[in-house]
């Protein structure tokens, strides 16, 4: 019987091989074959940038009849001081809701429905991002409706006051595992008064008091078209999603670089090691060793 350490070891001399012999591969090619490889890439996939700065990436892939169109914001934790962790992620939550378009709470969700669409985001440290898959035959309903969340979000009390208890009860589970803990006080220890940075579940006490003036404030920041990539892909046409791009976002006013006004703060490397110990309720010893990076 093979132990799932000994899979762990092998599976990761595959991969370690493969990626070698990929670089081996694309090293090996002439420049004649880069190039080619390239303009045959290019027939898949194709990026314009619009005026007001707003990045759109098209990539045509028609063997099933569904497309996704995804929003990826430069937003994340690594925008959050501290007394605002977890800002990042609670406007995550509050995308798919009422907006300028559809002001009514469940509007949203009832039109998705219409368009047989399915939806979701993720937060991470340098991005946020939003994506929607549907049949080709409702893409033009979709970008329309997620233009409208992108651009017109209402933060309606109710609406806050509910996804709070959702994002609450994530911070719960977190809480939960008693690995939570651990990460969190090494997390702290590798970066010393930057852990706002880098921590995307956020804290309790700030979640407890999010308002939606500090939801407006995130999108007048950060949800502008010169900080934005719209990314569509699947059974789509490249020369259509370009037209709709226009369409919907042609008139979206360039704003400032938010991190010419507002810089990411540098994160000072450790000058020492150091060590840390954190007692929870578990039935074995885990000892981790970890190192600061970019």
């Amino acid at each position: 019987m093979i132990s799932p350490e000994s899979k762990t070891r092998r599976n990761t001399r595959r991969a370690r091989s493969a990626v070698l012999a990929a670089f081996v591969s694309v090293a090996a090619l002439s420049p004649v074959r880069l190039d080619a490889q390239r303009t045959e890439l290019e027939k898949f996939i194709r990026h314009k940038v619009l005026a007001n700065g707003l990045e759109v990436i098209v990539a045509e892939s028609h063997g099933v009849p569904l497309a996704t169109i995804e929003f990826n914001v430069r937003n994340g934790s690594y925008t959050q001081r501290p007394g605002t962790e977890g800002l990042a992620h609670m406007y995550e939550h509050m995308f798919f809701k009422a907006n300028k378009e559809l002001p009514k709470p469940d509007e949203f969700i009832q039109r998705s429905s219409e368009l047989g669409a399915s939806f979701n985001g993720t937060t991470q440290e340098e991005r946020v991002n939003y994506y929607m898959t549907l049949p080709t035959d409702s893409l033009a309903g979709g970008i329309e409706l997620m233009a409208a969340a992108l651009r017109g979000p209402k933060f309606l009390s109710e609406e806050l006051e509910r996804e709070r208890q959702v994002v609450l009860g994530e911070y719960d589970r977190n809480e939960s595992s008693p690995f939570f803990a651990f990460q969190q006080q090494t997390g702290k220890t590798l970066y010393p008064g930057q852990w706002s940075r880098k921590n995307i579940i956020g804290e309790r006490d700030v979640l407890q008091r999010v308002t939606p003036a500090q939801m407006f404030d995130i999108q007048k920041r950060y949800y502008v078209p010169n900080n934005t990539a719209l990314i569509v892909a699947g059974d789509v046409d490249a020369n259509k999603i370009f037209a709709a791009g226009r369409r919907y976002f042609g008139d979206w006013a360039r704003a400032a670089d938010p991190f010419k006004s507002d810089p990411i703060a540098a994160v000072k490397p450790l000058t020492r090691n150091v060590g840390i110990v954190v007692e929870q309720p578990v039935n074995s010893v885990i000892a981790e060793i970890q190192w600061d990076g970019p």
